[in-house]
């Protein structure tokens, strides 16, 4: 979806533009900071939204030169871990947060997509959203609940 897309781009880069400034104010506070020519942003996490970052991150740097950004896909758990830990300055996470992780801001720039493939021989003509979720999370655990064949 081409709204998805541009939203997901725009809040990625809101997010890129958004630590680069906690850096400039860093350094009007008089904190220590990595010179301009050598600043560095940190991302690490989700393996699921990398590739989509890894490529926004590209950009950034080709607007803010000087400006390294560095993705790593560490999984949603790690991610958040490295945040909490101060290894990297955004966490991606692919995932709703845990009730343990609660303190931390989540800004959500994009949805999965999830498809149901079954194959040719199947009966099955069509699913609800319902009964697709209860095959998915095991509820259902037979095709004939949903009009397949017995198995």
């Amino acid at each position: 979806m081409p709204g998805y897309r541009r939203l997901t781009r725009i809040s990625i880069a809101a997010a890129l533009s958004a630590a680069a400034c906690c850096q400039i104010l860093h350094a009007a506070q008089g904190a220590e900071v990595a010179p301009a020519a050598a600043a560095k942003l940190r991302i690490s996490g989700s393996t699921t939204m990398a590739p989509m970052v890894s490529e926004m991150a590209r950009r950034f740097e080709v607007l803010y030169p000087g400006t390294r950004v560095e993705v790593r896909s560490v999984g949603s758990g790690k991610g958040i871990g490295d945040l909490r830990e101060g290894a990297s300055s955004i966490g991606m996470a692919s995932r709703p947060l845990l009730d343990s992780e609660r303190d931390l801001f989540a800004f959500p720039v994009a949805r999965d997509g999830v498809a149901l493939i079954v194959h040719q021989d199947n009966p099955v003509n069509g699913l609800s959203a319902r009964q697709a979720r209860a095959l998915i999370t095991g509820k259902i655990s037979n095709w004939k609940t949903v009009g397949g064949a017995q198995i």
